[in-house]
């Protein structure tokens, strides 16, 4: 590992003290936070599974391999925060757009929007706009 932040692929649990100890040291609010067991390099990530089943027969805890912002914390914990949720969140938004898109292509192939376009030189007002991902995160 390079640095002691960045994003990436990684190996992370849920942090434990029976698992990985505790001392005077270890940051208070670790438990609140996905433990870094391994962060991937860039050839690493394109096949993962040996490294992913290697931290699965040496760690006693459920481990998965996630896209993380890393970070250590006082106590020179690596954790991370994974961004796996706003991932789902653009693709759950991204498939509604999709059908809205296809429902927009499927009333301009209608003769009736054709022919509205070629006597007035535009769409129909409902069919004007197509939607796309622009501005959902504003």
């Amino acid at each position: 590992m390079d640095s002691e932040s960045g994003t990436g692929l990684a190996v992370v649990c849920r942090w434990t003290p029976e698992e990985f100890g505790e001392t005077n040291d270890t940051s208070k609010d670790i438990r609140q936070h996905w433990f870094v067991l391994y962060v991937l390099d860039e050839e690493e990530t394109e096949n993962p599974q040996e490294i992913l089943d290697f931290c699965q027969e040496n760690c006693n805890l459920p481990v998965s391999l996630e896209l993380v912002d890393y970070y250590l914390l006082n106590g020179h914990e690596m954790v991370g925060i994974c961004k796996t949720f706003w991932l789902k969140m653009i693709q759950r938004k991204w498939r509604k757009i999709c059908a809205k898109r296809n429902e927009i292509v499927k009333e301009r192939q209608k003769i009736c929007s054709i022919t509205y376009r070629q006597r007035h030189g535009c769409w129909p007002t409902h069919l004007k706009d197509m939607p796309s991902l622009v501005g959902m995160l504003a």
